[in-house]
């Protein structure tokens, strides 16, 4: 079950990870698995800092540049019937 370069490994298998550290060294797990041995150490100290073998981003998401009052203004100002005027305000 060779993982390759930078894949992501599914939490199931993390958590196998850790159940099969309390018998096997990280190199063995490394081989066993094929993903490497780096790998296997880091998936193991995230557990043993956090209890998680899943690391939960620190901010969900890009924050909102708008308010829900400016999206309202907007939606009023875009579904509001302009009339576009061919003239321009400066010709006579």
């Amino acid at each position: 079950m060779p993982y390759g370069n930078h894949c992501h490994i599914p939490q199931a298998v993390k958590e196998q990870i850790i159940t099969m550290s309390a018998h096997m060294k990280p190199g063995r797990i490394a081989h066993v698995t094929g993903i490497s041995m780096r790998t296997v150490r880091q998936i193991m100290e995230l557990w043993w800092k956090t209890g998680l073998v899943k690391r939960t981003p620190l901010q969900q998401g890009q924050k909102r540049k708008l308010n829900a009052l400016d999206i309202a203004a907007c939606l009023t100002f875009l579904n509001h019937d302009h009339k576009v005027s061919t003239r321009g305000p400066f010709t006579e």
